[in-house]
């Protein structure tokens, strides 16, 4: 039994997905410009490209982190860096 003292783990953060590509996360208060983006889907889906815009108001280092950290969480493997 919980003492009423004790504090519950602050519930996780959810992370919304690049959708289609649900391996892909975006970070929360970004939203996607669909003018400015598109996705191709072969008709049998083994195919799928996009190039995905999205708007948000977040500095780059905390866009770096997040990425970072959340394709870590997506099973991707970092190959290459770039940092300015």
């Amino acid at each position: 039994m919980m003492d009423q003292f004790e504090k519950s783990p602050p519930p996780q953060q959810t992370i919304d997905n690049a959708l289609p590509f649900a391996d892909v996360p975006v970070p929360n208060g970004f939203t996607r410009d669909q003018s400015k983006s598109f996705v191709y889907e072969t008709g049998n889906n083994e195919v799928k490209v996009g190039r995905l815009f999205f708007n948000g108001n977040k500095d780059l280092k905390t866009i770096v982190e997040f990425y970072q950290n959340e394709m870590i969480n997506k099973g991707w493997v970092l190959v290459n860096l770039i940092a300015g």
